[in-house]
């Protein structure tokens, strides 16, 4: 990719996969506390309701945080979560306390994700550089969780959550560090614009765009799906009797969400770039459902969590979409109210599937939570096909309209006929008998 060539698109891969492996390795570490201390699979997926609970008041943050210039509010974010973030070491903590903790890193951190999402496209060179970025981001995401997992599933196993909770604190000091190289830009919004009109302008965008609600409503939609195996990976290899199996599955998910998102092609159009995600999670949801609805166990496990890979994958495609869909000055406010929309139901889908784990089983509540995916993936391929036989029609009314009238062709004039004029008859008749030779006139 030509991102690899750009020096300050370098250093911002690289502070989000340090500081979002951090994420991951410090999710495994509160969920693993929080499931010790209470022998609950709700209270393991409340931590991930915590974390995502924030981004409902990031649409007035972001309106706010856009006047300051990116560099310093994504480091000062960085510092601010790397705080919070180790105050949950501290002994002796009720639940309730880790919860109100975890909710409080997790502030600054909705204000964080909006505005690099924002501010990335800014610092590309080129059209084409700034696609690949976006892809390679996308995918960065998952390749980090994947790495994460990993780390944090080892951890939990040697040193455990206190060491996991640890190395979450130090990624967001590493990202801070290599942030400092990023080079000043003006902030993304003018001094005298309010949070209100900001809003007002990512909703006219999303109200006025069909091929950018679709694109994020697959977003949301499959993103939030796959949470119930994210929020009970624990609980899930915790049930095989292997607790530290939960890296590796949630590692395997993220292998193949990064590996088949750059894969993927992007240089199509926006409409066809829609109907391959649209089939790509609609095969990743299915598969999945065939993993978990077989007896738990470590090949079954594999399945699903390939499935939900698979189902992930198609995000970096969307977010191209998205980014196609936006005006520069919009992009911050939109993906604000995304995540309220996105970190709202991932939070809601967590504590729902912990909820239905706890009365059925756990790969019961994985499988089922797939089903809305498969129903929006149907909707957005019926929608491109209606859009396209729409167009056929209007196509077709259109040859219909502008289709010649034949020209009507006259007989060709006979050269033997005479076309002297005929003599004009008089006006009496009696004049034309006198006329006639060899008649008398009559007396």
């Amino acid at each position: 990719m030509v991102v690899s060539r750009d020096r300050v698109l370098r250093r911002f891969w690289v502070s989000q996969m340090v500081s979002e492996m951090g994420d991951w390795i410090g999710l495994l570490g509160i969920a693993a506390l929080l499931y010790e201390n209470t022998n609950l699979a709700l209270a393991a997926s409340a931590s991930l309701a915590a974390l995502y609970l924030p981004y409902l008041f990031a649409p007035l943050l972001v309106g706010w945080a856009s006047k300051i210039p990116p560099r310093t509010l994504l480091i000062g974010a960085d510092l601010l979560r790397a705080g919070l973030i180790l105050l949950l070491l501290l002994p002796g903590l009720p639940t309730w306390a880790l919860l109100a903790l975890v909710f409080l890193a997790s502030v600054p951190t909705s204000v964080y994700e909006a505005t690099r999402a924002a501010a990335v496209p800014e610092y590309a060179p080129d059209e084409e550089t700034r696609e690949d970025a976006l892809v390679l981001f996308q995918s960065t995401q998952q390749a980090a969780s994947m790495l994460g997992f990993l780390v944090g599933g080892a951890a939990l196993a040697l040193l455990g959550f206190g060491a996991a909770i640890g190395l979450n604190a130090l990624s967001f000091l590493v990202s801070a560090l290599l942030l400092l190289g990023v080079p000043r830009i003006a902030p993304l919004a003018e001094a005298t614009d309010t949070a209100r009109g900001l809003l007002r302008n990512g909703f006219r965008a999303l109200a006025g765009r069909p091929m950018l609600r679709r694109a994020v409503l697959l977003s949301v939609v499959s993103a939030s799906t796959i949470m119930a195996g994210e929020a009970l990976v624990v609980v899930y290899a915790t049930t095989l009797e292997h607790p530290g199996l939960a890296g590796p599955f949630a590692a395997l998910m993220a292998f193949v969400a990064a590996a088949l998102g750059l894969v993927l092609p992007r240089r199509r159009g926006s409409a066809e770039l829609m109907q391959l995600s649209a089939l790509t999670m609609i095969v990743g949801a299915v598969l999945a459902i065939a993993g978990f609805a077989m007896p738990a166990s470590i090949v079954p496990g594999i399945v699903g969590y390939i499935g939900l890979g698979i189902v992930s994958a198609p995000g970096a495609l969307t977010y191209v979409v998205a980014i196609r869909e936006m005006a520069p000055a919009t992009r911050a406010p939109v993906f604000a109210m995304v995540q309220v929309v996105l970190m709202g139901g991932q939070a809601v889908v967590a504590v729902l599937a912990g909820t239905l784990a706890d009365g059925t089983s756990v790969s019961t509540s994985i499988a089922l939570w797939q089903i809305p995916t498969i129903v929006v993936s149907v909707w957005v391929l019926a929608a491109a096909l209606g859009a396209y036989l729409v167009r056929l029609a209007a196509r077709a009314r259109d040859r219909t309209e502008t289709r010649p009238v034949p020209a009507v062709r006259r007989p060709a004039a006979d050269p033997q006929r005479s076309t002297a004029p005929l003599p004009e008859p008089d006006a009496s008749p009696g004049v034309r008998e006198r006329e006639k030779p060899g008649l008398p006139a009559r007396s």
